[in-house]
């Protein structure tokens, strides 16, 4: 009987687990935070060469999409500028997540906010897009 009650209780787990992926890996806001920091220099580089760009949504993209496969050096390890974009933006949308939650406001309000903050840190000539699709160099 206590055999069948572990199995039953292993699966109830596992279903929480796929039924709720977001909870059983969701990390906390300082996480988040320390793997965009540790991106970062690598991020501002990008930005300098002009191969990415901030956008008024709060994400990065390629300005080029034909770069994507270009390699990037980024936390230690050699990726592809797709996967650094990927890595970048999932933890923005991240960090958007839990900001609205504390402050009790969308996750599109936070990356709008955050993509205005972005847009005044950007050096001249850095890229921006904005809502209208357009990269632009900053001014």
């Amino acid at each position: 009987m206590k055999t069948r009650l572990g199995i039953t209780g292993l699966a109830v787990f596992v279903a929480a687990c796929v039924a709720f992926p977001a909870a059983a890996v969701a990390r906390s806001k300082g996480d988040v935070l320390e793997s965009i920091k540790a991106r970062y220099p690598a991020l501002l580089k990008l930005l300098a060469d002009k191969r990415v760009g901030e956008t008024a949504q709060g994400l990065v993209e390629a300005v080029k999409s034909g770069s994507l496969q270009d390699k990037v050096e980024a936390k230690g390890q050699t990726i592809t500028l797709a996967q650094f974009l990927q890595d970048e933006n999932n933890d923005r949308t991240e960090y958007f997540g839990i900001a609205a939650r504390e402050t009790k406001t969308t996750p599109e309000i936070v990356a709008r906010n955050f993509g205005q903050v972005r847009l005044s840190k950007l050096n001249k000539g850095e890229f921006w897009k904005g809502d209208d699709g357009k990269w632009q160099q900053k001014k």
